[in-house]
């Protein structure tokens, strides 16, 4: 049987990739070579791991528009089956079109963190002494969750990479820290990348209504307030001049039914995936449901 694609052919509207030339691909080829050393992908995997991942691409928002943005999509993949390479592979491509800030909700758990911190930093974040221009500046580590530093570091010329937990203590820090950072984020297009999106980001409270009249009193009214990671998750976002979210999820049914026009005044759109859903191949000899 083959695999229904929710999404087709990509519109002329979001060929703008089109733009970058096969030596634009800089960070997209290192993680290309890496995996084509190991053993465990074959040519065929990784062919298609480069296709998914533009495809991806695609329909994220150009960081080179002149006009502001905030992109939402989602990304279904099989159950542990390629969800992580693919997003690897986005963040590498989204950083060689531009994007500044790359920021990977990982779990709630801190071993998922950390494992995930390493295998990013595995992939993407290491190179050789000799090409220090392909570097990245990690704002987290393997053993430390974000934690706030200064915001002079957002000078640096290298993209910014950022494994965060979906806590509510450590995206407040990450939220005040952007904040106290505004003056970077207008030329710092982000891309946010929510894995297993549908495990606590989901607004399952409200939305405070868009009304000017509102006293500061009823502002302060919790009961209309937003989840508190989902509220987060959505003003980290409002935080850059330029900023594009992808849900990553075996199990899109709470995502696809996010209301789609919920807006909150504070922080913002809902997650709902406005833009696209796409769903990865199946793997061959993948064993699960369809």
């Amino acid at each position: 049987m083959s695999t229904v694609r929710i999404v087709g052919t990509v519109p002329l509207k979001h060929n703008w990739t089109s733009r970058l030339t096969q030596e634009s691909w800089r960070h997209w080829r290192h993680l290309e070579a890496l995996l084509r050393g190991d053993p465990n992908w074959r040519a065929e995997q990784l062919d298609s791991l480069g296709a998914e991942s533009l495809r991806v691409l695609r329909y994220l928002p150009d960081p080179k528009s002149p006009y502001p943005y905030q992109g939402r999509g989602l990304v279904i993949g099989y159950v542990q089956s390629g969800k992580t390479a693919n997003y690897t592979a986005v963040a590498a491509r989204a950083v060689d079109a531009g994007y500044r800030i790359v920021i990977v909700l990982s779990g709630i758990h801190d071993s998922l963190r950390s494992q995930t911190q390493n295998r990013l930093e595995r992939e993407l974040a290491e190179y050789s002494p000799e090409v220090p221009e392909m570097g990245w500046r990690t704002l987290t580590s393997a053993t430390e969750d974000f934690k706030e530093r200064d915001i002079g570091i957002l000078e640096s010329p290298l993209p910014f990479l950022a494994v965060v937990k979906k806590n509510f203590a450590v995206l407040t820090k990450l939220d005040n820290w952007l904040s106290s950072a505004s003056r970077y984020m207008e030329d710092m297009p982000v891309l946010l990348i929510d894995d297993e999106a549908d495990q606590a980001s989901i607004n399952t409270r409200s939305n405070r209504p868009s009304d000017p009249t509102v006293s500061e009193e009823d502002d302060a009214d919790e009961s209309q307030e937003p989840s508190k990671i989902n509220g987060l998750i959505r003003s980290i976002l409002t935080r850059a001049t330029k900023a594009a979210y992808i849900a990553y999820t075996a199990t899109p049914f709470a995502n696809i039914l996010i209301d789609p026009d919920a807006v909150d005044r504070r922080v913002g759109d809902d997650l709902f995936p406005k833009d696209f859903v796409i769903q990865l191949p199946r793997p061959n000899g993948y064993t699960g449901t369809e």
